[in-house]
This record gives structure tokens, C-alpha cells and sequence, in this order.
């Protein structure tokens, strides 16, 4: 490519081919209220401080300064304050419940700087909606299944996602309880499925949980395998 762009009689050094860099990344720090109406019908809701990294960035491939590096230039932070709103019925055995995320579409702004536009790039979270099942045949024992209601963008449009997740956990002894899960991306196929795993502990008022995530599909990297996507997860709740 370097002859050619250096040849004579040629325009490819003015090719104006480029690799174009979105991304995001989000930190949330929530305030979670719930509040039962009655014996049966419970809602509640969550405000968010949101604080993102966002990545913005053109690069020409035939320019021939063109770096083929990557450094903390071209990410800017943003923040915003995001809403999530919950309802929940219960009836004898069966609880069923609805979420809305972002409700409120929180937006973060990128100044653009690094790209050939030179104009911001606006990273939006759309309102995403949830709905879930739980059977509880058992004190002890509860089944539950969700499914994503909407189908969710990521930083780029071909970034998509549309989960359903199955659970069940078996609290043993109201002290220990003990978790069993799996979830997919209807929307792509690039993690396959994902089983999950979790513990809980119950201390009076105090919960805290643990919990793990790796896919069955792998990927390769630097010469080795390694899961497709894996996650963890500690939560501390107190109740008062």
C-alpha cells in the first residue's frame, strides 16, 4: 500500500477510506425506593447518577501520518441522571412484574474533537422495557423467567440486544440461598448462550449476593481461548 500511495499519478494518499471508533463505557450510582400499595400490587422506582467514558474517533487509513495508536485524547466524560420505574403484582404462588429502564433517555455528549466532522456525538440511552414471571410452588423455591420487551441499541447500530434469562433459586435453611440461571441474546449471536451462577446470604436486615456469568462460546486471544463474555457481580442491601 505504501508504494502505491507513494507512486506517481496516483490520489490514493487522499483516500478518504477510515476507520471510525464509537464506544462507550457507564458507571451508575442508584437511589432505589419501593413502596407497597397493598397486599398484592407494589411499586418502586430508581434515580441514577450516570457517569460515561465515551470514545469518538476517525482515523484515515491511507494518510500516511496517520498513527496507529490509541490514547486517552479521543475519550471524554459526560454525565446525566437516568430514571427506572418498577410495578409488581402478587397473587397466591405467582408474582409478575414490569420494568422501564431510562425512562427519561439520559444523553452524553462527545465533543467530536478526532473526528473528521469535527461536530459531538451524542450517545443516547433509550427507554428499555422488561417483563418477568416468578412461580413459587415452595417457601423455599422460586422459578422465574424474563424477556426483554424492547430491542436495546448499543454504541453503534449494529451493537443490539434482546435477553431472556431463566432462574431459579432454592433458599436453604432462610439463610443461604443458592442460584441457578442461563440468559441469550435474541439479537446476536456473538456470546451464545451464558449460564449464570449466584449465592445470597441473609443476615436479618443485611442481604449481600454474589454472582458469576460465562458463555459457552469462546473466542480466541493472543493464542488462547477464552469465554466470549464473563461477568461478576457483589450487591450489599439493607432493609429498614
Amino acid at each position: 500500500m505504501n508504494t502505491i500511495a507513494n507512486a506517481a499519478g496516483t490520489d490514493l494518499a487522499n483516500n478518504n477510506t477510515a476507520l471510525s471508533l464509537r464506544g462507550v463505557a457507564i458507571q451508575e450510582v442508584g437511589f432505589t425506593y419501593g413502596y407497597a400499595v397493598n397486599d398484592n400490587l407494589s411499586i418502586g422506582g430508581v434515580l441514577k447518577y450516570m457517569q460515561a467514558d465515551i470514545v469518538a474517533s476517525d482515523a484515515k487509513l491511507f494518510a500516511q501520518t496517520t498513527s496507529s495508536s490509541f490514547d486517552q485524547v479521543n475519550v471524554e466524560s459526560s454525565s446525566a441522571f437516568g430514571l427506572d420505574l418498577g410495578v409488581m403484582y402478587r397473587i397466591p404462588t405467582w408474582q409478575v412484574g414490569l420494568t422501564i429502564r431510562n425512562l427519561n433517555t439520559p444523553k452524553f455528549e462527545h465533543s467530536g474533537a478526532g473526528t473528521f466532522a469535527n461536530t459531538p456525538y451524542t450517545y443516547e440511552l433509550k427507554p428499555q422495557a422488561k417483563a418477568g414471571v416468578a412461580w413459587i410452588p415452595l417457601d423455599t423455591l422460586t422459578i422465574e423467567a424474563a424477556l426483554d420487551l424492547t430491542k436495546n441499541q448499543g454504541a453503534v447500530a449494529t451493537s443490539e440486544s434482546q435477553y431472556w434469562n431463566v432462574g431459579v433459586e432454592w433458599d436453604a435453611w432462610d439463610i443461604l440461598a443458592l442460584r441457578l440461571g442461563a440468559f441469550q441474546n435474541m439479537a446476536q449471536t456473538d456470546i451464545g448462550l451464558v449460564p449464570t451462577f449466584g449465592l445470597g446470604l441473609n443476615l436479618w436486615a443485611a442481604r449481600i449476593d454474589l454472582a458469576a456469568a460465562v458463555s459457552s462460546k469462546k473466542v480466541t486471544f493472543d493464542g488462547s481461548e477464552a469465554p466470549a463474555y464473563a461477568a461478576a457481580a457483589l450487591a450489599i442491601a439493607v432493609d429498614f
